[in-house]
């Protein structure tokens, strides 16, 4: 038997990064599939409020021992990270009407 040592290039390494979102639209979908929403939103399939609170107490538990300083700027890249995503969200919408 031969030693053979897997090593991950630095894209598949991003790629499964980049898969953790998608785990948790999963848990989400999962969560609300058994406690559906109990808000007023019309067919809302989730409440976006309780994914936001849950996802800022993750956030708070997990930078509440860091520097304030550094705290702030994981909240900074945070807010750039959602401004990013939200144009990249509204260029893929744009690209799928143009193509149906």
């Amino acid at each position: 038997m031969t030693n053979v040592v897997l090593f991950k290039s630095q894209e598949q390494i991003e790629h499964e990064r980049r898969r953790l979102h998608c785990r948790m639209h999963q848990l989400i979908g999962d969560f609300f599939a058994e406690f559906p929403t109990t808000t007023d939103q019309l067919n809302a399939p989730v409440d976006t409020g309780e994914v936001l609170d849950a996802i800022a107490k993750l956030v708070a538990d997990m930078t509440w021992c860091q520097p304030r300083a550094q705290r702030l700027d994981m909240v900074r890249h945070l807010r750039a990270a959602i401004k990013f995503y939200e144009k990249q969200s509204r260029r893929d919408a744009d690209d799928s009407r143009i193509l149906n």
